[in-house]
């Protein structure tokens, strides 16, 4: 296996649970504040885990569910998730 494709899969394992747990603090903080801002945001994280959970699943059954795994594009949802955390944590 060469090392793009390690990172890809150590990418994809990061976002996945990455996102997971910014969705359970993000929902835990909504509940507590009742602010609809992070429920919205809470869904994207929620949404980013379920895209990871299908990327992954596709890397180990791609018969089953083929996925796109560009370093590129996986990159792109690291940004995209480490900004919507930093507007989390600042508002």
């Amino acid at each position: 296996m060469d090392i793009v494709r390690e990172l890809v899969n150590f990418l994809i394992a990061w976002v996945t649970v990455f996102s997971l747990a910014l969705f359970v603090i993000g929902f835990l903080s909504y509940r507590r504040t009742g602010n609809p801002k992070l429920l919205a945001v809470s869904t994207a994280f929620l949404l980013y885990f379920i895209k990871g959970v299908v990327m992954a699943l596709g890397l180990y059954f791609p018969n089953l569910m083929p996925v796109t795994t560009e370093l590129p594009s996986i990159l792109l949802d690291v940004l995209i998730l480490l900004t919507l955390y930093y507007a989390t944590v600042r508002a």
